[in-house]
């Protein structure tokens, strides 16, 4: 009877305790993975990002990049735990390096990579975060070639939303309480997309809409609001934006700027009286006017 039992639950999608026991305990093993992985590769200074109940706090926009890694532990369980940590830690290595390329702070929620973008006060940083998106579009499908032969997909979710928060950052912490929805529409846009699309909402799509492509696919409804959805299929123009260590490198030192031969500034050489006479200028002695004998007599007769 127990036998025709799992049968029919099998038959019917019901998973026994059993499955669900080992389905979980993979899930978090996934979890622990990808946390330890994005720890070891992380290079920026601020280590945790946490949304806190805060009074003071500095008002800013930021912009979130949510990334949803939604078969990652199908993926661990066709290929095995070795070469799956292996793809991962390539993977992720290379996703890390774009965000922080492009001035992000990496976070971990799970098996959900968010980037934070404007922590740090940063230029353009709504541009930054969709050109950021979209190289990580491009990462996605050369792994997805990788993947194909286990006839597997990267599914990734990609999901940008900006919003007004208020923030405090001290001790590497980043802190931020936002009276909006910058978590859960950056979330819910990620959940939505498929196979890497750029979802954006309507407050980043009114401020980015002259430099991308895109279009309007729908509505999330919340609420209190109704939040447009729009799909980026690129930018618009080829535009000037660097990313954002390559400006700091710009500044601070690159293989290019460090090539450039700057020769030592050259102090002019002076004599001491030309040095003196830097110092001290000359004082030009008041000359006396000249006159012609015929000319003095006429003027002494005048006077009398």
């Amino acid at each position: 009877m127990a036998i025709l039992d799992k049968i029919k639950s099998r038959i019917k999608g019901v998973k026994t305790d059993k499955e669900v026991k080992i389905e979980t305990v993979s899930k978090h093993f996934v979890e622990d993975t990808v946390s330890k992985i994005v720890s070891r590769y992380k290079k920026s200074a601020i280590r945790h990002v946490m949304p806190a109940l805060m009074v003071h706090g500095r008002k800013k926009e930021v912009t979130l990049l949510f990334l949803s890694l939604k078969n990652i532990s199908l993926i661990d369980e066709v290929l095995g735990t070795i070469q799956s940590n292996k793809f991962l830690e390539k993977y992720l290595k290379d996703i890390i390096a774009k965000i922080e390329s492009y001035g992000g702070v990496v976070h971990v929620m799970g098996t959900n990579i968010l980037a934070f973008f404007n922590v740090l006060l940063q230029n353009q940083h709504r541009i930054a975060a969709v050109k950021c998106a979209l190289i990580i579009k491009e990462i996605n499908e050369n792994y997805e070639s990788e993947l194909k032969k286990y006839n597997l997909n990267l599914d990734v979710g990609i999901g940008i939303h900006t919003d007004e928060v208020l923030s405090v950052l001290s001790d590497n912490i980043f802190k931020y309480n936002s009276s909006g929805y910058l978590l859960r529409i950056a979330k819910d846009l990620s959940v939505r997309s498929r196979n890497s699309q750029i979802l954006i909402s309507s407050n980043l799509y009114k401020k980015v809409q002259d430099d991308i492509k895109s279009k309007r696919i729908g509505f999330i409804n919340y609420e209190d609001l109704a939040e447009e959805v729009f799909i980026v299929e690129g930018m618009s123009i080829k535009d000037k934006f660097k990313p954002y260590m390559d400006r700091v490198n710009e500044v601070f030192g690159t293989k290019e700027v460090e090539e450039k031969k700057i020769e030592p500034r050259k102090t002019p050489k002076y004599d001491e009286d030309e040095i003196d006479s830097l110092i001290m200028p000359k004082k030009e002695e008041k000359k006396s006017p000249s006159y012609a004998s015929k000319e003095l007599n006429d003027l002494l007769n005048s006077s009398d």
